[in-house]
């Protein structure tokens, strides 16, 4: 990064404040404590001369630095990749053959709307990147039924797009529709998601949707609402919002899906909205030939056997129960995990998949429910067989654990905004997922804070001279009302690697600067009653606390690898914040009062409450609230449990932030049969 006319001011001030410095030490020992003391006033003005000419040149630097629009593209698109790939493997099943996904179909569907140009009657998974790249402007709706594929069909587009970006491409980033509250634009809904999830500066994520160089890929616009949606639907509104985006390119570019139904339920004669300007694509249920071939694929030729009657079926009864409940690849993939169950000890199947063809299963309905009951056990034995059930949860425990979390997500949709947002009917975010136990965390967290501010006051009154009371008073009652107004604490996070960067010199100089103010302030006004030196010396001590903070501590969510990351990284924000508190007591006391006079008492009365009061509105207290109002209901390591379930049972996903059911089929079921 080049200055355009050098760092000459900076070095100038610099050079003056240490000039002021050296004369006030020459002349300090004529002065004695208590006496006015003009030098202290000159060094405070000093710092807030030096304040104001850092502070204009670190935010130009940092203006110009967020502009590389083309640097950021590119660290998003790796980003990007990376986390999508793990992700699409997991979806198509996670084992040796999860690189050979189903080729499926689908064709183009006629639209009232004014369709995009370059589309072509029909395509097929393998040619999804062809295909787009043809429409003409790039907004592409994908529907099919439930485990038809979409979210697969949408990730090999991704993923296709970031492994041959043609000049021009947008960086593509999936976004969950759940999380989208339509009463922001979309472009702001967009810039926003890369700021919490991919640690963007808020500048540069609104340029780069701006831009044009940003193209959502928008999935599960039918988890919206539950039912159908109608013409004042979050789907509705979110159609609306998609056809008025704009960006840089003009028409702004999107990925679209949602299922056959509820899109037809968007586009009848009574709501009549539709994504204007999009090709309109729906994929095709899977054929009973592509059925067995996959199976075969999948199990193996030493297990056919053992499918023979499920081939059979598929062979000579096309149409039949059988067909119709394996025709999607989600289904297909329930089927193989649930007949490959292995005995831990004897190593055996534990079950014959030729149950399938059992009278009792006439309807595609009664077998999806008997795969949907058989799932959890299958998935539970698999992580027991390859050692990844450490905890060695029991498939009754796993069963209503994960019932519990999909009543609470099916029921969102019903109960309407809480809090003033509307809740997920998809996502487990864990900071956020605490209006789970009703309002009782909020109520609990809050009342922590002000029951340690009472105290605190209370100590306040009986220990500190006047001044010192209406002061800290003061402070007690703006922190406890900062407290009581946060509904939706966001988590904090620690970046050390930051601390090497460009950006991380400049959070350096800005926390270091905000400190000054508040130095220079205590400056002025000690210099004038105790002489410059504890002026000087209160004054470094805001500049080390705030610069230390602002240098590595960051609001947010961040780049997350790990869905537990931002309640970690939130408590660690909190503990290093107690040390700061710590920090700055122990050297104001110390400066200040010339002793450490009672100095365990001096420094745990100001602490305590600090830590109590900022823990209040914490997203990491809230967590902590919610374990404790629905013990037995939920494990004591939730977030561990959700984890396990996502990385070694398969039965979860995650997008961004959120856990969410691996299918939403799975989360009905759940929802419906709580007990195993």
């Amino acid at each position: 990064m080049r200055w355009e006319r050098g760092p000459g001011p900076v070095w100038a001030a610099v050079c003056g404040l240490l000039v002021i410095g050296a004369a006030a030490a020459s002349g300090s020992p004529r002065m004695k404590l208590g006496d006015v003391d003009p030098i202290g006033a000159v060094i405070g003005l000093s710092g807030l001369a030096l304040t104001v000419v850092s502070l204009w040149l670190a935010v130009r630097a940092q203006r110009v630095s967020e502009m590389d629009l083309d640097h950021w593209a590119r660290r998003l698109a790796v980003e990007v990749r990376g986390a999508e790939t793990g992700e699409l493997r997991k979806l198509l099943g996670d084992d040796d053959q999860a690189d050979k996904p189903i080729d499926v179909r689908f064709v183009l569907l006629p639209t009232r709307a004014h369709q995009a140009g370059g589309v072509q009657p029909s395509g097929c998974l393998t040619e999804v990147v062809e295909y787009y790249r043809r429409l003409r402007p790039g907004r592409l709706v994908i529907t099919g039924a439930a485990g038809a594929g979409k979210t697969v069909l949408a990730l090999r587009l991704l993923l296709g797009l970031l492994a041959a970006p043609a000049p021009g491409d947008r960086v593509p980033v999936r976004l969950s529709a759940t999380q989208w509250d339509t009463a922001t634009p979309l472009t702001a809904w967009v810039a926003a998601h890369l700021v919490t999830v991919f640690r963007m500066p808020r500048r540069t994520a609104a340029a780069l949707v701006k831009a044009g160089r940003i193209l959502p890929v928008i999935d599960g616009l039918d988890e919206m609402d539950i039912g159908a949606p109608g013409h004042t639907s979050r789907a509705a509104d979110a159609l609306r919002a998609l056809n008025s985006a704009q960006d840089g390119l003009g028409k702004m570019g999107v990925v679209l899906t949602c299922r056959t139904d509820q899109y037809a339920a968007l586009d009848d004669a009574h709501v009549r909205v539709r994504a204007q300007d999009a090709a309109h694509i729906r994929i095709e249920p899977v054929d009973t030939g592509t059925a067995q071939t996959f199976l075969e694929t999948r199990v193996g030729v030493e297990d056919l056997v053992r499918w023979g009657p499920v081939l059979d079926a598929l062979d000579f009864h096309p149409d039949g129960a059988l067909a119709r409940a394996l025709d999607t690849p989600w289904r297909l993939t329930l089927a193989v995990t649930v007949y490959r169950r292995l005995d831990p000890v004897t190593g055996a199947y534990l079950r014959d998949p030729a149950e399938l063809t059992a009278p009792d299963l006439d309807t595609p309905a009664k077998i999806g429910r008997h795969l949907l009951a058989a799932y959890i056990p299958a998935a539970t034995t698999a992580a027991d067989a390859a050692g990844r059930n450490l905890r060695h949860y029991s498939p009754d425990q796993i069963h209503r654990w994960l019932a519990h979390l999909a009543r609470y997500l099916n029921g969102n949709a019903e109960k309407g905004p809480f809090a003033g947002r509307v809740l997920s009917g998809t996502d487990l975010v864990l900071y956020q997922l605490w209006p789970l136990a009703g309002d009782r965390p909020r109520v609990l967290a809050q009342s922590l804070a002000g029951v340690s501010t009472f105290v605190f006051l209370a100590v306040v009154l009986f220990a500190f001279h006047v001044p010192h009371r209406l002061t800290l008073a003061f402070i007690g009652a703006w922190g406890l009302t900062r407290v009581m107004g946060v509904r939706w604490p966001e988590p904090w996070r620690i970046e050390l690697p930051r601390m090497r960067t460009p950006l991380g010199h400049r959070k350096l100089v800005g926390g270091a600067i905000s400190g000054l103010v508040a130095g220079a302030v205590l400056g002025l006004v000690v210099g004038f009653t105790r002489g410059w030196a504890p002026g000087l010396a209160g004054g470094l001590t805001f500049v080390i606390v705030g610069g230390l903070g602002f240098w590595f501590l960051s609001p947010g969510a961040g780049r997350v690898v790990d869905p537990r990351d931002p309640i970690r990284n939130d408590l660690a924000c909190s503990l290093v914040l107690g040390l700061q508190a710590a920090l700055l007591f122990v050297l104001k006391w110390y400066w200040l009062m010339g002793e450490f006079t009672n100095g365990l008492f001096w420094l745990l009365s100001p602490l305590v409450w600090v830590w109590f009061v900022q823990a209040g509105r914490r997203a990491v207290t809230r967590y902590l609230m919610l374990i404790l109002c629905t013990r037995g209901r939920l494990p004591w390591r939730l977030g561990r449990f959700l984890h396990w379930c996502y990385e070694d049972a398969g039965l979860l996903r995650v997008a961004g932030v959120a856990y969410q059911f691996r299918h939403r089929e799975l989360q009905d079921h759940l929802a419906r049969f709580p007990a195993p």
